[in-house]
C-alpha cells in the first residue's frame, strides 16, 4: 500500500486487459507507473478501449513528490 498516490486504482498493466472495466472511460484518468514507460503502454491500451481523457505521468512515482499512500498529511 505504500508507494501509491492516495485514492489511486492499483492495476498492474498484465492485468489491466481483465480489469480496465472497472474504470470510468468519460472521467480523467491519471495513469502512473514507477518511470513513466509502462503507464505509457497501459495509456495506449485504454485508448485503444475508447478512453479519451487519459494522462500519463511522466517520470512516474520516481519523480513524485506528493503525499503517497500512508504517510500522514502535512
Amino acid at each position: 500500500r505504500s508507494h501509491r498516490i492516495p485514492g489511486a486504482k492499483l492495476i498492474p498493466l498484465p492485468q489491466l486487459a481483465g480489469h480496465y472495466q472497472e474504470l470510468d472511460p468519460t472521467k480523467p484518468t491519471l495513469v502512473v507507473c514507477e518511470h513513466g514507460m509502462r503507464s505509457l503502454r497501459a495509456c495506449s491500451f485504454l485508448g485503444s478501449k475508447g478512453f479519451s481523457r487519459l494522462y500519463n505521468m511522466v517520470g512516474g512515482m520516481s519523480e513524485y513528490l506528493g503525499r503517497q499512500e500512508g504517510e500522514s498529511a502535512k
